[in-house]
């Protein structure tokens, strides 16, 4: 059961999920608010992002500045969003580094993984019915030059 798994703190998660939370967003900037999701806003303020136009920046617990090259939002009838993004990192051998990022409803976005945790249905299954709502994340890193590259359509 779920009752010996731990909650990771968010200041411990992967350099990859955190890319993820931050960028696979379509928060914006108005009035010098952020609008959108909660739960994107909540993301963006918990890792001290800076929304700018088409980029976000963060400082804790990563440096990072993630650019926006092509947003698909969020679709119902797929449940879920996707985005392809370059982010930069002072750790990334070159300096910065290409992902496409997806989230949306777990049943969508298990057939899509190329690993999935043992318990990926008990998760959301027991999450699900206590009322919370559960989102899951995807990314692969990306090896091209975005200059060739035409954005028509993702995942």
């Amino acid at each position: 059961g779920l009752e010996n798994e731990t909650i990771t703190d968010f200041k411990d998660l992967p350099i990859e999920i955190v890319i993820n939370l931050i960028a696979c967003t379509s928060v914006y900037r108005y009035d010098n608010k952020l609008i959108g999701d909660p739960i994107d806003i909540s993301v963006i303020n918990c890792f001290k992002g800076t929304l700018l136009e088409d980029s976000i920046k963060t400082s804790h617990p990563f440096s990072l500045s993630i650019e926006t090259l092509a947003r698909f939002p969020f679709e119902s009838a797929l449940r879920r969003m996707s985005c392809v993004v370059t982010v930069q990192n002072p750790t990334f051998e070159r300096g910065y580094e290409y992902y496409s990022v997806v989230k949306g409803a777990p049943e969508s976005l298990k057939c899509m993984f190329s690993k999935i945790p043992h318990n990926y249905d008990e998760l959301n299954n027991t999450y699900s019915s206590k009322g919370y709502r559960v989102i899951s994340l995807g990314y692969k890193k990306l090896d091209f030059n975005t200059g060739n590259v035409v954005f028509t359509s993702l995942f």
